[in-house]
């Protein structure tokens, strides 16, 4: 199974595509796409989106995971504001499989168990 996970953000988005073989990863891709502060967030939207596209269109994943952070009281990522709320409403449509929801403890230990393999 070919697995996308994102670590969603404005600035700096970056993303992982792995297979999964049994129990074993084998890691495909990885990198991150970047804005600049300096764009209207209408332009960084759509460049992230874009370039989400193109990279699902590339390796074509059969599932996604978002990691989904937590922020204390900041109104800047109130719901309907975060980035991992905006990835999900992209992935979902491209990709016409399951998205899910991660937390960092989870994805960080397993990206520590892929880099092992």
């Amino acid at each position: 199974m070919r697995i996308l996970g994102i670590d969603p953000g404005y600035a700096i988005l970056g993303y992982g595509i792995l297979d999964m073989k049994g129990n074993k990863f084998e890691v495909i891709a990885y990198g991150s796409i970047l804005t600049d502060n300096s764009m209207e967030m209408p332009q960084r939207l759509k460049l992230l989106y874009d370039e989400l596209s193109e990279i699902i269109r590339r390796y074509q994943p059969e599932e996604a995971s978002i990691e989904e952070l937590f922020f204390n009281n900041n109104a800047k990522h109130r719901p309907g504001r975060r980035p991992g709320h905006l990835c999900r409403c992209w992935a979902q449509p491209l990709l016409a499989v399951k998205v899910t929801r991660s937390y960092p403890e989870g994805l960080k230990g397993a990206e520590a168990t892929a880099s092992a393999i």
